[in-house]
């Protein structure tokens, strides 16, 4: 027989009457991950590198393309800083520069 007592649940059998055993509400999941194979691989004669010339050379264009366009703009910008240094050098005066050692 079970009997309910203070939130859990109280077991009796038949030769256990007088003395209650209390054990918790309990719930177990079985493992429920299905079982899955070992993915195969395949090729296929499509997947190979390809190394025909009329697509090879173009890709190699378009990259020298880029690499040259990066190098310009960093080379462009190396300059105006160069002319701005030299400029902001020849405009100083002998009065905006601090004090020689020596002098004070």
């Amino acid at each position: 027989m079970a009997e309910k007592k203070g939130g859990s649940m109280a077991v009796t059998g038949k030769d256990q009457q007088d003395s209650e055993i209390t054990k918790p509400v309990l719930v177990r999941v079985p493992n429920a991950r299905p079982a899955v194979s070992p993915m195969e691989v395949q090729v296929s004669e499509n997947t190979k590198k390809t190394h025909n010339p009329v697509i090879i050379w173009q890709v190699y264009a378009l990259g020298g393309f880029i690499v040259l366009q990066w190098v310009w703009a960093r080379w462009n910008e190396r300059k105006e800083r160069a002319k701005k240094r030299s400029s902001a050098e020849e405009n100083q005066t002998p009065d905006d520069h601090s004090p020689a050692e020596g002098e004070e």
